[in-house]
């Protein structure tokens, strides 16, 4: 059997069952006094990075709807499915870890995962009780864990894995170190070294590196920050939402990027007769594949200040970069 199905048999069923649904492949039902309740499990599973990629699916059918809808005509409660124009109310049970931006209405693990799976039964059991709650209540609609944003019965840790969180203005900001680690990463210029922290920004293509001060003077030689960046090939970043698109364009020829095994070096040719050379560190899996075949890498360099990467949001990027503090280029992999 598929990973799904036997995830749908050991661990979906039973949950429901509790709550008196009745299975039929990936679509669980109970008939009530006042229609039909539905729960639908739905997806591949065992493609992609996970073993699961799936979506919940719920809703009900009062049986006063059913009566008038010709979408339901001749069709008997226990057939009834989920569909627009075909249901009272529905939506989905949304995995609470994650934002709308991460794409929530999707539930993405792997079978050895515990935790997420012990998560998934637990907010699954609560959109069961509040799923039936809901259409006894209908129309009144109640604030449960099927509202937006859910309110559970129990704690939940809302955003846990999410690298967007909502601030206290109720706007959501990408964090870049949320799933990616900062590290220290050691540089050279001839004698002379010099410390920076990067991040790899996966779905971006790049790596995120925060040149501080000290960094800067070393590599810039005395000359100006935006000279220097200008002589070198690096480009300012846009300010405002366009600064998070990065293009390829020209790759200059005074960056390169050497690659041996995973690890990856930037060398950076910083004034003719000088070149820096800094130790990127392990690139990640998928993030090497890209550079393996397409033969480049975005890189970015942020002048944080005391900040950090720990601390840099999608929002205060910008706001360097409004600033003239943040630059990037196209490297190519090899010579």
């Amino acid at each position: 059997m598929k990973p799904l199905a036997v995830f749908v048999r050991d661990v979906v069923a039973p949950t429901l069952r509790k709550h008196g649904f009745r299975r039929s492949h990936g679509t669980f039902r109970v008939v009530t006094d006042k229609g039909v309740a539905v729960i639908e499990v739905s997806g591949r599973g065992g493609i992609g990075r996970h073993d699961l990629d799936f979506d919940v699916g719920v809703g009900f059918t009062t049986h006063e709807d059913r009566a008038v809808f010709p979408s339901l005509a001749g069709v008997s409660a226990e057939k009834v499915r989920l569909a627009i124009g075909y249901s009272t109310w529905l939506d989905c049970v949304r995995d609470p870890g994650l934002t709308a931006l991460d794409l929530n209405a999707k539930w993405r693990f792997n079978l050895d995962d515990a935790a997420l799976e012990s998560l998934f039964v637990a907010v699954l059991d609560a959109a069961a009780t509040d799923l039936l709650h809901r259409l006894d209540c209908w129309p009144l609609v109640p604030e449960d864990s099927l509202s937006h944003p859910p309110r559970f019965a129990f704690p939940v840790e809302l955003e846990s894995r999410s690298r967007w969180r909502t601030g206290p203005d109720g706007q959501l900001d990408l964090h870049y170190a949320a799933n990616s680690p900062v590290q220290r990463c050691h540089g050279s210029i001839g004698t002379e070294s010099f410390v920076v922290d990067r991040l790899y920004d996966v779905e971006r293509s790049g790596v995120l590196i925060a040149v501080d001060a000290q960094a800067l003077r070393l590599l810039a030689g005395g000359a100006s920050r935006a000279a220097w960046a200008e002589a070198i090939g690096l480009k300012p970043v846009p300010e405002g939402p366009a600064g998070a698109v990065l293009g390829v364009g020209v790759m200059p020829e005074t960056l390169r990027l050497e690659v041996a095994g995973s690890d990856a070096t930037l060398v950076i040719e910083v004034a003719p007769g000088r070149r820096a050379s800094l130790a990127l560190g392990a690139l990640p899996a998928s993030l090497q594949k890209m550079v393996e075949g397409h033969r480049f890498l975005h890189v970015v360099l942020v002048d944080v200040d005391r900040e950090g990467l720990e601390a840099l949001t999608w929002r205060s990027r910008m706001r360097l970069a409004t600033a003239g503090k943040v630059w990037w280029a196209a490297v190519r992999v090899g010579s």
